[in-house]
């Protein structure tokens, strides 16, 4: 139980990290596409 939980945490933290990491690089590369979400 407490290790699928673990599971999902790390999946969510993974996950935000990457969506930030691909914002971040698209928002470089074209300035004028969508806005940042914090």
């Amino acid at each position: 139980m407490k290790r699928a939980l673990y599971a999902l945490i790390i999946g969510t933290v993974l996950s935000g990290c990457a969506a930030a990491y691909a914002s971040a690089h698209s928002r470089s590369a074209q300035p004028s596409g969508l806005p940042a979400a914090k």
